[in-house]
């Protein structure tokens, strides 16, 4: 199972990139296949990969799309993305990876928020849109999988486990 984690805020950058590090390796046993890194300004986002779907390299996370002004991380699977691939290919999307998680991408660059109701899976994700204010959404379905969200006057922070939280936020009680 993968892992999902981000900052969002306006942390310092130097003390976001050594605190996003620390969370990717605290969950290396979750995503022993691959890992990667987003920032900007406004955000941050790491993910832990256990490639399952798609084993290439075009499936890396976190995933940008074509137009460069979006951002997600997934964790877990989209049970209906090969339907949803077809759907968006005939309204003109193009897709460079076979993976699920680009099919989130263009579902929201095609219906924007509504785009949540048509994903049908086990599934967190988190997406920032880079064209506007960097904003997280978050969504699971059946129940069986969490995401923890910390936030504060200038700081939030999500994460597929809790453990991560108190990485960013240690004056949390644990």
């Amino acid at each position: 199972m993968c892992s999902i984690f981000g900052i969002i805020g306006e942390q310092n950058n130097l003390k976001r990139t050594a605190v996003l590090k620390k969370m990717a390796e605290d969950q290396l046993h979750r995503g022993p296949d691959d890992g990667g890194f987003f920032e900007d300004e406004f955000c941050a986002f790491g993910h832990r990969r256990l490639s399952i779907i798609d084993l290439s390299t075009n499936a890396r996370q976190p995933m940008q799309s074509n137009n460069g002004r979006n951002i997600l991380v997934l964790n877990g699977e989209i049970y209906n993305y090969p339907v949803l691939r077809k759907e968006l290919e005939a309204c003109g999307h193009t897709f460079s990876s076979s993976s699920d998680t680009e099919c989130i991408i263009h579902l929201y660059e095609e219906y924007g928020n509504d785009m949540t109701s048509r994903l049908d899976g086990f599934f967190a994700f988190a997406l920032s849109g880079l064209a506007t204010v960097c904003a997280a959404a978050l969504h699971r379905r059946s129940g069986a999988l969490c995401v923890y969200r910390y936030c504060n006057s200038s700081l939030r922070s999500i994460a597929r486990l809790i453990v991560l939280i108190y990485s960013v936020c240690p004056m949390i009680s644990k």
